[in-house]
């Protein structure tokens, strides 16, 4: 994630298909414009077939000013173990 100046925070909202969410906070880039890779670890949460099937998943920025955000690429991993 490369950001604004007046980023303040980020965060993934992931969503299992089933009516439940979960909150997981990211770390902002101390510098504007510096690109930054983060991994999120989800199966605590994402833990059956059926939720990784369902899954959704939303970036959010929150900025003073408006500022945006740029993403090369946002991914979902998804490993099943029969």
């Amino acid at each position: 994630m490369a950001r604004g100046p007046h980023i303040d925070a980020a965060r993934l909202k992931v969503f299992d298909g089933l009516g439940s969410e979960q909150i997981y906070t990211l770390t902002v880039p101390p510098t504007h414009k510096q690109d930054f890779s983060e991994t999120i670890d989800v199966s605590a949460f994402i833990d059956t077939a059926q939720k990784v099937n369902n899954i959704e998943v939303w970036f959010q920025a929150m900025g003073s000013k408006g500022d945006t955000t740029g993403h090369d690429l946002v991914e979902v991993r998804a490993n099943y173990h029969l």
